[in-house]
Protein backbone atom coordinates (compact mmCIF):
# COMPACT_ATOMS: atom_id res chain seq x y z
CA UNK A 1 0.00 0.00 0.00
CA UNK A 2 1.37 3.05 -0.84
CA UNK A 3 2.21 6.07 1.72
CA UNK A 4 -0.59 8.28 0.12
CA UNK A 5 -3.20 5.75 0.22
CA UNK A 6 -2.12 4.61 3.62
CA UNK A 7 -3.11 8.28 4.89
CA UNK A 8 -5.93 8.03 2.83
CA UNK A 9 -7.37 5.18 4.91
CA UNK A 10 -6.47 6.60 8.33
CA UNK A 11 -8.23 9.60 7.92
CA UNK A 12 -11.30 7.57 6.68
CA UNK A 13 -11.54 5.60 10.08
CA UNK A 14 -10.60 8.35 11.61
CA UNK A 15 -13.82 10.20 10.29
CA UNK A 16 -15.65 6.67 11.19
CA UNK A 17 -14.21 7.26 14.73
CA UNK A 18 -14.85 10.36 15.56
CA UNK A 19 -18.51 10.35 14.22
CA UNK A 20 -19.07 7.54 16.12
CA UNK A 21 -17.78 9.09 19.62
CA UNK A 22 -20.54 11.43 19.98
CA UNK A 23 -22.70 11.71 16.78
CA UNK A 24 -24.05 13.70 13.95
CA UNK A 25 -27.51 13.49 11.84
CA UNK A 26 -26.38 11.14 8.88
CA UNK A 27 -30.27 10.94 7.39
CA UNK A 28 -33.25 13.70 7.33
CA UNK A 29 -36.42 11.75 6.45
CA UNK A 30 -38.77 13.92 5.91
CA UNK A 31 -42.42 12.44 4.72
CA UNK A 32 -41.06 9.26 3.66
CA UNK A 33 -38.56 10.51 1.72
CA UNK A 34 -34.58 10.28 2.70
CA UNK A 35 -32.19 13.78 1.87
CA UNK A 36 -29.33 12.32 3.12
CA UNK A 37 -27.34 13.89 6.25
CA UNK A 38 -24.74 16.12 6.98
CA UNK A 39 -22.71 17.29 4.34
CA UNK A 40 -18.92 16.73 4.79
CA UNK A 41 -16.22 18.85 2.65
CA UNK A 42 -14.47 16.51 1.33
CA UNK A 43 -18.26 15.23 -0.70
CA UNK A 44 -19.31 16.12 -3.89
CA UNK A 45 -21.52 18.49 -2.64
CA UNK A 46 -23.94 18.60 -5.49
CA UNK A 47 -27.92 19.54 -4.66
CA UNK A 48 -27.65 17.86 -1.62
CA UNK A 49 -29.69 19.54 1.87
CA UNK A 50 -27.62 19.09 5.01
CA UNK A 51 -25.39 21.99 5.72
CA UNK A 52 -21.59 21.53 5.03
CA UNK A 53 -18.96 20.69 7.31
CA UNK A 54 -15.14 20.91 7.38
CA UNK A 55 -14.23 17.66 7.60
CA UNK A 56 -11.62 18.40 10.98
CA UNK A 57 -14.86 19.81 12.94
CA UNK A 58 -17.45 16.49 12.29
CA UNK A 59 -17.76 15.90 16.03
CA UNK A 60 -17.17 19.39 17.20
CA UNK A 61 -19.56 20.81 20.01
CA UNK A 62 -20.17 24.80 20.73
CA UNK A 63 -19.65 25.76 24.28
CA UNK A 64 -21.20 28.37 26.32
CA UNK A 65 -18.36 31.12 25.64
CA UNK A 66 -19.09 30.95 22.02
CA UNK A 67 -22.67 31.40 22.27
CA UNK A 68 -22.18 35.03 21.05
CA UNK A 69 -20.67 33.79 17.82
CA UNK A 70 -21.71 32.41 14.42
CA UNK A 71 -21.02 28.71 15.56
CA UNK A 72 -23.96 28.43 17.68
CA UNK A 73 -26.26 28.67 14.53
CA UNK A 74 -25.40 25.27 13.26
CA UNK A 75 -21.61 24.75 14.55
CA UNK A 76 -18.40 25.69 13.97
CA UNK A 77 -17.55 26.75 10.12
CA UNK A 78 -20.65 25.19 8.82
CA UNK A 79 -21.74 26.99 5.50
CA UNK A 80 -25.44 26.42 3.81
CA UNK A 81 -26.37 23.71 1.18
CA UNK A 82 -26.69 24.05 -1.96
CA UNK A 83 -30.08 22.08 -2.33
CA UNK A 84 -33.55 22.54 -0.64
CA UNK A 85 -35.61 19.34 0.70
CA UNK A 86 -39.70 19.61 -0.01
CA UNK A 87 -41.54 19.40 2.96
CA UNK A 88 -45.46 19.83 3.18
CA UNK A 89 -46.71 21.68 6.61
CA UNK A 90 -47.53 19.25 9.25
CA UNK A 91 -45.32 16.40 8.16
CA UNK A 92 -43.25 14.69 9.86
CA UNK A 93 -39.24 14.93 9.64
CA UNK A 94 -36.87 12.23 11.49
CA UNK A 95 -33.39 12.96 12.26
CA UNK A 96 -31.25 9.49 12.08
CA UNK A 97 -28.41 10.38 14.70
CA UNK A 98 -25.04 7.90 14.33
CA UNK A 99 -24.36 5.97 17.69
CA UNK A 100 -24.86 8.88 20.73
CA UNK A 101 -23.30 8.15 23.74
CA UNK A 102 -25.44 7.04 27.10
CA UNK A 103 -23.52 9.65 29.41
CA UNK A 104 -24.48 12.63 27.13
CA UNK A 105 -27.89 13.11 28.67
CA UNK A 106 -29.93 15.98 28.12
CA UNK A 107 -32.41 17.94 26.36
CA UNK A 108 -33.04 17.73 22.57
CA UNK A 109 -34.56 20.68 20.86
CA UNK A 110 -35.41 21.96 16.89
CA UNK A 111 -35.89 25.43 15.76
CA UNK A 112 -36.97 26.98 11.97
CA UNK A 113 -35.70 30.33 10.74
CA UNK A 114 -37.26 31.95 7.33
CA UNK A 115 -34.79 32.41 4.97
CA UNK A 116 -36.83 34.90 3.03
CA UNK A 117 -35.38 33.81 0.11
CA UNK A 118 -33.09 31.27 -1.22
CA UNK A 119 -31.26 29.19 1.64
CA UNK A 120 -28.47 28.40 -0.13
CA UNK A 121 -26.69 31.87 0.51
CA UNK A 122 -28.62 33.13 3.35
CA UNK A 123 -26.27 34.78 5.89
CA UNK A 124 -26.45 32.84 9.28
CA UNK A 125 -25.95 34.89 11.95
CA UNK A 126 -29.44 37.12 10.48
CA UNK A 127 -31.17 33.90 10.85
CA UNK A 128 -34.35 34.75 13.56
CA UNK A 129 -34.92 30.92 15.15
CA UNK A 130 -37.97 29.95 16.08
CA UNK A 131 -38.83 26.47 18.51
CA UNK A 132 -41.01 24.26 16.88
CA UNK A 133 -40.40 21.16 19.42
CA UNK A 134 -38.64 20.17 22.48
CA UNK A 135 -37.81 17.59 25.04
CA UNK A 136 -36.71 17.61 29.05
CA UNK A 137 -36.00 15.89 31.67
CA UNK A 138 -38.75 12.75 31.57
CA UNK A 139 -37.95 11.24 34.71
CA UNK A 140 -35.69 12.82 37.65
CA UNK A 141 -33.61 10.20 40.02
CA UNK A 142 -35.28 8.99 43.02
CA UNK A 143 -34.33 9.93 46.33
CA UNK A 144 -32.37 6.90 46.97
CA UNK A 145 -30.68 6.96 43.76
CA UNK A 146 -31.11 3.23 42.84
CA UNK A 147 -32.14 4.13 39.46
CA UNK A 148 -30.62 7.03 36.76
CA UNK A 149 -32.80 9.61 35.84
CA UNK A 150 -34.22 9.62 31.97
CA UNK A 151 -33.92 12.18 29.47
CA UNK A 152 -34.68 12.13 25.85
CA UNK A 153 -31.34 11.37 24.60
CA UNK A 154 -32.28 7.33 26.33
CA UNK A 155 -35.38 7.40 24.17
CA UNK A 156 -33.28 8.31 21.26
CA UNK A 157 -31.00 5.25 21.72
CA UNK A 158 -33.94 3.16 22.53
CA UNK A 159 -35.26 4.47 19.02
CA UNK A 160 -32.61 3.47 17.23
CA UNK A 161 -31.14 6.84 17.43
CA UNK A 162 -34.00 8.74 15.51
CA UNK A 163 -35.84 11.75 16.80
CA UNK A 164 -39.36 12.80 15.34
CA UNK A 165 -40.07 16.28 14.93
CA UNK A 166 -43.49 17.73 13.01
CA UNK A 167 -43.40 20.37 10.89
CA UNK A 168 -46.22 23.39 11.95
CA UNK A 169 -49.36 22.84 9.82
CA UNK A 170 -49.79 26.93 9.81
CA UNK A 171 -46.94 28.59 9.05
CA UNK A 172 -46.31 30.04 5.38
CA UNK A 173 -44.97 28.34 2.60
CA UNK A 174 -41.07 29.48 1.81
CA UNK A 175 -37.45 28.39 2.37
CA UNK A 176 -36.58 27.38 6.10
CA UNK A 177 -33.56 26.22 7.57
CA UNK A 178 -34.32 23.71 10.08
CA UNK A 179 -31.92 23.50 13.35
CA UNK A 180 -32.29 20.22 15.40
CA UNK A 181 -29.45 20.27 18.36
CA UNK A 182 -28.57 17.95 21.03
CA UNK A 183 -27.49 19.36 24.51
CA UNK A 184 -25.32 17.12 26.22
CA UNK A 185 -24.89 17.70 30.26
CA UNK A 186 -22.93 15.20 31.28
CA UNK A 187 -20.26 17.75 32.76
CA UNK A 188 -22.70 20.64 32.87
CA UNK A 189 -22.53 21.00 36.81
CA UNK A 190 -20.51 23.84 36.33
CA UNK A 191 -21.64 26.96 34.46
CA UNK A 192 -20.17 27.45 31.19
CA UNK A 193 -19.80 23.60 30.87
CA UNK A 194 -22.71 22.24 28.16
CA UNK A 195 -22.02 20.79 24.95
CA UNK A 196 -24.55 21.73 22.43
CA UNK A 197 -24.23 19.70 18.73
CA UNK A 198 -26.67 21.99 16.37
CA UNK A 199 -27.23 20.25 13.22
CA UNK A 200 -28.90 21.85 10.00
CA UNK A 201 -30.93 21.44 7.17
CA UNK A 202 -32.09 23.47 4.46
CA UNK A 203 -36.24 22.42 3.41
CA UNK A 204 -39.04 24.25 1.37
CA UNK A 205 -42.49 24.22 3.42
CA UNK A 206 -45.22 24.00 1.27
CA UNK A 207 -49.06 23.44 1.40
CA UNK A 208 -48.84 26.07 4.85
CA UNK A 209 -50.91 28.87 6.28
CA UNK A 210 -50.36 32.08 6.54
CA UNK A 211 -47.94 32.72 9.82
CA UNK A 212 -44.46 33.90 10.33
CA UNK A 213 -43.33 33.28 13.93
CA UNK A 214 -41.20 35.48 15.24
CA UNK A 215 -37.85 34.52 16.18
CA UNK A 216 -34.19 35.26 17.89
CA UNK A 217 -31.01 35.83 16.07
CA UNK A 218 -28.36 33.10 17.21
CA UNK A 219 -26.55 34.87 20.03
CA UNK A 220 -29.50 35.20 21.78
CA UNK A 221 -30.56 31.83 21.99
CA UNK A 222 -29.22 31.26 24.97
CA UNK A 223 -26.99 32.48 28.31
CA UNK A 224 -24.20 31.85 29.94
CA UNK A 225 -25.14 30.04 32.95
CA UNK A 226 -28.92 30.10 32.32
CA UNK A 227 -31.53 27.34 33.48
CA UNK A 228 -31.57 24.07 31.97
CA UNK A 229 -27.64 24.83 31.11
CA UNK A 230 -26.28 23.98 34.87
CA UNK A 231 -27.44 21.12 36.31
CA UNK A 232 -26.46 17.93 37.89
CA UNK A 233 -27.86 15.08 36.17
CA UNK A 234 -26.07 12.77 38.44
CA UNK A 235 -28.42 13.77 41.67
CA UNK A 236 -31.43 14.34 41.89
CA UNK A 237 -33.24 17.93 40.80
CA UNK A 238 -35.88 18.84 43.95
CA UNK A 239 -36.83 21.91 41.53
CA UNK A 240 -37.24 20.41 38.37
CA UNK A 241 -35.50 21.34 35.02
CA UNK A 242 -36.36 24.31 32.66
CA UNK A 243 -35.55 23.73 28.85
CA UNK A 244 -33.51 26.34 27.93
CA UNK A 245 -33.56 28.91 25.23
CA UNK A 246 -36.86 31.10 24.02
CA UNK A 247 -40.38 29.61 24.27
CA UNK A 248 -42.05 26.79 22.40
CA UNK A 249 -43.74 28.17 19.26
CA UNK A 250 -47.53 27.26 19.65
CA UNK A 251 -49.00 26.45 16.23
CA UNK A 252 -52.68 27.36 15.75
CA UNK A 253 -53.01 24.20 13.14
CA UNK A 254 -52.16 21.88 15.95
CA UNK A 255 -49.26 20.96 18.39
CA UNK A 256 -46.32 22.07 16.87
CA UNK A 257 -44.51 19.31 19.04
CA UNK A 258 -43.99 15.51 18.63
CA UNK A 259 -42.19 13.21 20.61
CA UNK A 260 -38.61 12.93 20.29
CA UNK A 261 -37.06 9.45 20.46
CA UNK A 262 -39.39 6.84 21.51
CA UNK A 263 -42.96 7.21 21.19
CA UNK A 264 -44.51 6.91 24.53
CA UNK A 265 -48.24 5.97 25.22
CA UNK A 266 -49.09 9.18 26.07
CA UNK A 267 -47.27 10.42 23.17
CA UNK A 268 -49.01 12.07 20.15
CA UNK A 269 -51.30 9.69 18.28
CA UNK A 270 -49.93 11.07 14.73
CA UNK A 271 -46.15 9.84 15.45
CA UNK A 272 -45.68 7.17 13.77
CA UNK A 273 -41.81 6.52 12.10
CA UNK A 274 -42.57 3.32 11.31
CA UNK A 275 -45.00 3.65 8.65
CA UNK A 276 -43.67 6.96 7.73
CA UNK A 277 -40.37 5.54 7.16
CA UNK A 278 -40.75 3.53 3.91
CA UNK A 279 -38.65 5.09 1.47
CA UNK A 280 -38.42 3.94 -1.72
CA UNK A 281 -35.49 3.07 -4.15
CA UNK A 282 -35.44 6.39 -6.03
CA UNK A 283 -35.94 8.60 -2.30
CA UNK A 284 -33.97 6.33 -0.20
CA UNK A 285 -30.24 5.46 -1.92
CA UNK A 286 -28.72 2.41 -0.40
CA UNK A 287 -25.99 4.52 -0.15
CA UNK A 288 -27.91 7.26 2.09
CA UNK A 289 -29.55 4.40 4.58
CA UNK A 290 -28.37 4.53 8.28
CA UNK A 291 -29.39 1.98 10.46
CA UNK A 292 -32.48 0.09 10.59
CA UNK A 293 -35.89 0.84 11.18
CA UNK A 294 -37.93 0.68 14.24
CA UNK A 295 -39.80 -2.39 12.75
CA UNK A 296 -36.63 -4.02 11.64
CA UNK A 297 -35.14 -3.37 15.15
CA UNK A 298 -37.89 -5.06 16.84
CA UNK A 299 -38.18 -7.77 14.62
CA UNK A 300 -37.48 -11.08 17.37
CA UNK A 301 -34.68 -13.87 16.85
CA UNK A 302 -35.83 -17.14 15.96
CA UNK A 303 -35.50 -19.39 18.78
CA UNK A 304 -34.09 -21.81 17.99
CA UNK A 305 -35.38 -25.39 19.14
CA UNK A 306 -34.32 -26.99 22.56
CA UNK A 307 -31.61 -29.27 22.56
CA UNK A 308 -32.61 -32.96 23.79
CA UNK A 309 -31.51 -34.23 27.26
CA UNK A 310 -28.46 -36.36 27.03
CA UNK A 311 -27.24 -39.52 28.89
CA UNK A 312 -25.54 -38.85 32.04
CA UNK A 313 -21.85 -37.80 30.99
CA UNK A 314 -19.43 -40.53 31.38
CA UNK A 315 -16.58 -40.02 33.40
CA UNK A 316 -14.00 -37.41 31.73
CA UNK A 317 -10.99 -38.67 30.79
CA UNK A 318 -7.69 -36.56 31.81
CA UNK A 319 -6.87 -35.37 28.24
CA UNK A 320 -10.83 -34.28 27.99
CA UNK A 321 -9.99 -32.19 31.12
CA UNK A 322 -7.18 -30.82 29.83
CA UNK A 323 -9.31 -30.00 26.67
CA UNK A 324 -11.81 -28.12 28.32
CA UNK A 325 -9.36 -26.27 30.36
CA UNK A 326 -7.88 -25.00 26.69
CA UNK A 327 -10.98 -24.21 25.20
CA UNK A 328 -11.76 -22.38 28.06
CA UNK A 329 -8.50 -20.30 28.20
CA UNK A 330 -8.94 -19.77 24.61
CA UNK A 331 -12.49 -18.20 24.83
CA UNK A 332 -11.08 -15.98 27.68
CA UNK A 333 -8.01 -14.66 25.68
CA UNK A 334 -10.97 -14.03 22.42
CA UNK A 335 -13.46 -12.40 24.80
CA UNK A 336 -13.08 -8.14 23.93
CA UNK A 337 -14.30 -7.74 27.42
CA UNK A 338 -12.50 -7.09 30.87
CA UNK A 339 -13.99 -10.50 32.24
CA UNK A 340 -12.30 -12.86 35.10
CA UNK A 341 -12.71 -16.30 33.95
CA UNK A 342 -12.23 -19.19 36.95
CA UNK A 343 -12.59 -22.51 35.71
CA UNK A 344 -13.15 -25.30 38.29
CA UNK A 345 -13.50 -29.15 37.65
CA UNK A 346 -13.71 -31.90 39.98
CA UNK A 347 -10.77 -34.48 40.61
CA UNK A 348 -10.39 -37.25 37.99
CA UNK A 349 -8.35 -40.13 37.66
CA UNK A 350 -4.72 -40.37 38.61
CA UNK A 351 -2.67 -38.59 35.81
CA UNK A 352 -0.27 -41.55 35.92
CA UNK A 353 -2.99 -44.08 35.64
CA UNK A 354 -2.19 -45.51 31.91
CA UNK A 355 -3.83 -44.11 28.88
CA UNK A 356 -5.07 -47.54 27.53
CA UNK A 357 -6.69 -48.13 31.05
CA UNK A 358 -10.41 -47.44 30.20
CA UNK A 359 -13.11 -45.68 32.75
CA UNK A 360 -15.49 -48.28 31.86
CA UNK A 361 -13.50 -50.83 33.41
CA UNK A 362 -13.68 -49.33 37.13
CA UNK A 363 -16.54 -50.86 38.81
CA UNK A 364 -18.82 -49.46 41.32
CA UNK A 365 -19.78 -50.98 45.22
CA UNK A 366 -21.73 -53.74 45.15
CA UNK A 367 -25.41 -51.69 45.31
CA UNK A 368 -24.15 -48.70 44.28
CA UNK A 369 -24.34 -46.89 40.90
CA UNK A 370 -21.35 -44.84 40.07
CA UNK A 371 -22.12 -41.00 40.24
CA UNK A 372 -21.94 -38.71 37.37
CA UNK A 373 -19.04 -36.31 37.52
CA UNK A 374 -19.51 -32.80 38.87
CA UNK A 375 -19.59 -30.75 35.57
CA UNK A 376 -16.66 -27.66 35.54
CA UNK A 377 -18.18 -24.46 36.65
CA UNK A 378 -17.77 -21.31 35.28
CA UNK A 379 -17.75 -17.82 36.61
CA UNK A 380 -17.70 -14.76 35.01
CA UNK A 381 -17.17 -11.73 37.08
CA UNK A 382 -17.06 -8.19 34.80
CA UNK A 383 -15.96 -5.21 35.77
CA UNK A 384 -18.21 -1.81 34.48
CA UNK A 385 -16.46 1.32 33.85
CA UNK A 386 -18.31 4.36 34.23
CA UNK A 387 -16.96 6.91 31.77
CA UNK A 388 -18.00 10.34 31.38
CA UNK A 389 -15.86 11.87 28.62
CA UNK A 390 -15.81 15.15 27.67
CA UNK A 391 -15.04 15.59 23.76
Amino acid sequence: MSFANLVLAFGALNLITNVAAHGSVMNLVCNGQSFGGITWAHENIGSQVGWVTPDSLMNEFVDPPRFNTEAINCNTQNSPAPGSAPVPAGSNCEFHWSDWPESHRGPIITYLADCKGSCSKVDKTKLEWFKIAEAGMIKDIPSDQKETGRWPTDDLRANGNVANVKIPSDIANGNYVIRHEIIALQEAIRSGNSQHYPRCFNIQVTGGGSNKPAGVVGSSLYKVGESGLVADILQPMSNGYKIPGPPLYSSKGGSSTASIGAPKKDGPVDNKPVEQKQPTEQTEPAAQEYGATPAEQSKPAEQSKPAEQSKPTPKPTPSATKAAEAEGSDCAAASTKIITVTVTATPTAKAAAPAEEKPAEEKPADGEEEPAPEPAVESYGRRVRRRYNRA
